[in-house]
Formats: C-alpha cells, structure tokens, sequence
C-alpha cells in the first residue's frame, strides 16, 4: 500500500530594511550607527538613502548595503569615499537600479581613494541622473570604481536626467556594459576623463532612447 510522510519544515524570508541617513551623530562616517535610521550602518541586505543634504564619508573596510540611493526625490545627498574606505553595494541577482546617483534628486559622490564595488547581476546597477529631475555626479580621482561584477550589470550615465563622470589622476573605472545618455530627449550624459583609465568589457552605447 502507500506509504504517507509528513514533512513538517518552516521557512525564513529574509526582507530588506530601509536605512536613511539623518545626520544624529556627530562625526559624519559611514560607520556612526547613531547617524541612521533605524539606528545602526547598514549591512548587505539594507537598503540605504543619503538625502538631507549631508556628506557621508567612506574611509573604513567592510562597508555595505544591498542598494544605496544618493540624492532622492527632491532632497540632495552627498558621499565622499577615501584611502581605506572599501564600500561593497551587494543586491545580488535580478535586483535592478542597485546604485543611483541622484534618483530625481541631486546626488554627488567624490572619491579619492579606496574601492566602490557590487554583486550587481541587475540591469542597470549604476546610474547616474535618474529621472527627468535627477543629477548625479561621480567624480574619481583615485582608487577603484566597478560596476563589472554579473551578467546583467551595466552603467547609465544620464538616464532620462543629467549624469556626469569625472575620471582624473590615477582612477580606475571599470563597466560591463556602458550608456552614456538614455531614455528621452531629457537625457544628458557626460564623460570627462583627463587620467586614470575607463573600461567597458561588454558594450559603449551612445544616445540610446
């Protein structure tokens, strides 16, 4: 005859939090649990937003979230990233818009040194100027920006907004795929590059939409 078993097991969803950067502590760090909210840095199944207008500054290891906006909505954010700061950006597969530098807002990242890297398998993981109202700079003097890691991962530079990338001194860029100026007449995309290096291992494409 049939034999029955039952099978009794549970399962665990882990979802993300939203952590927004409110400027409660004192010394501006990434790591300053106190300046987040909820309290405590983010980790990489956090999504994190820095849009009060304050400058948040990377010079530590280990940094990370899932997804981090820069400059949201109408709000303006700043984050600066220097020798020793390793921040990892971690949304894994089918997770899209992983990294925006002004998502309808004006957002503004600086590095000098150190590393900005992700797990990005979304299309697309880096943008910069999303929206028609977004403006997002990222200017690179030194260290490593890459936004090569997965199959899907590509750069938008200016998507539907205004986004610039500014590549100087001894800066290392590195994009699976690259667009340059996307989606709509509104779209306005630059790249400025007087040193360092910038690599697309995939695509460039110019113009698109």
């Amino acid at each position: 005859g049939a034999v029955l078993v039952a099978v009794s097991f549970s399962l665990v969803l882990t979802a993300s939090a939203q952590k927004t950067w409110d400027k409660g502590g004192s010394n501006g760090n990434w790591d300053e649990d106190s300046s987040w909210s909820p309290a405590g840095e983010p980790t990489a199944t956090d999504d994190a937003i820095i849009n009060n207008g304050a400058t948040v500054t990377v010079n530590l290891s280990g940094e990370q979230a899932k997804t981090l906006v820069v400059g949201n909505a109408t709000g303006a954010g700043h984050l600066e990233v220097n020798t020793g700061g390793v921040l990892d950006i971690q949304a894994g597969n089918g997770v899209n818009d992983t990294f925006i530098v002004g998502d309808g807002g004006t957002g503004t990242v600086v590095q000098t040194a150190g590393t900005v890297r992700g797990n990005w398998n979304g299309n697309p993981n880096l943008l910069l100027g999303n929206g028609t109202s977004g403006n997002g700079t990222y200017t690179i003097s030194g260290g490593t920006l890459d936004s090569s890691e997965g199959n899907g991962s590509r750069g938008i530079i200016g998507d539907e907004g205004v986004g610039e990338l500014n590549v100087s001194s001894t800066a290392s860029v590195t994009f699976r795929g690259l667009t340059v100026g996307n989606s709509g007449s509104s779209a306005d995309g630059t790249i400025n590059q007087s040193g360092g290096t910038v690599n697309a291992s995939l695509d460039v494409r110019l113009g698109v939409g």
